[in-house]
């Protein structure tokens, strides 16, 4: 069998399998779960993002407001899915809302993740969390894709830090809050490669990221022909 086809047969899986990653983590969040239990199974760490990691445990503390900022798809969600692994102690609460539509469903969604009972009224509800908040002393509690909601987190926000001045917030969105005390943690996307060379390729963290969600579903050829790597570059 010619060692040609070979080498053609593996770069075109190795094509097909980048083809389907790039789709995936093109959806956004849609794939989270399966991106994270990927990450998990093959205990591949956070890439390129050690810095923010780092800034993210430092000025995340009880009492402080934090938004980690930037677009769709740069891996806002993935950095501080690491941030309440690695701080567990902290966690009081990981509250999604993407699907969260109006006021009562932002308060609904935050109440629920901290185990505050019932479904009292839009008013009520609020203060129940407070009092709920009060009683933790500290920690920290995550809202997870806040952009759509902004005024009303805003809102709720100011009661919730009021009644509870020791709980930190850390915050996911495409647009600050504009919040008393905000700190800012800019996420942009993850460094391209700045030549064509193996070298260059290799060395660049969205390359890297790449590899790591192929490998978890494909196995790689050894070594990888320049052909192959110039692929996965584009």
């Amino acid at each position: 069998m010619s060692m040609g086809w070979f080498a053609k047969a593996s770069h075109d899986s190795i094509l097909e399998a980048a083809c389907r990653v790039k789709y995936a983590l093109g959806g956004a969040w849609a794939s989270r779960m399966k991106t994270r239990m990927a990450r998990e199974e093959n205990n591949e760490q956070l890439i390129g993002r050690a810095e923010e990691i780092e800034r993210c445990q430092t000025i995340v503390q009880p009492g402080t407001l934090t938004t980690v900022l930037g677009p769709a798809g740069v891996g806002k969600t993935t950095l501080v899915d690491a941030y309440a692994e690695s701080s567990a102690q902290r966690m009081r609460a990981y509250v999604h809302l993407a699907d969260a539509v109006d006021h009562a469903s932002v308060v609904q969604n935050v109440a629920q993740a901290l185990g505050v009972a019932g479904r009292a009224a839009r008013v009520d509800l609020t203060q129940q969390i407070a009092r709920t908040l009060e009683s933790m002393n500290t920690g920290v509690v995550i809202l997870d894709n806040a952009e759509h909601v902004l005024e009303i987190l805003t809102e709720v926000l100011e009661i919730w830090r009021a009644s509870a001045p020791s709980i930190g917030w850390l915050i996911t969105s495409q647009a600050r809050l504009h919040a008393s005390g905000e700190q800012l943690i800019d996420l942009s996307p993850l460094s391209l490669p700045d030549g064509e060379s193996v070298e260059s390729i290799r060395a660049s963290d969205a390359v890297q990221l790449l590899l790591a969600r192929i490998q978890a579903v494909r196995t790689l050829p050894d070594p990888m022909s320049h052909e192959t790597w110039l692929t996965l570059s584009r």
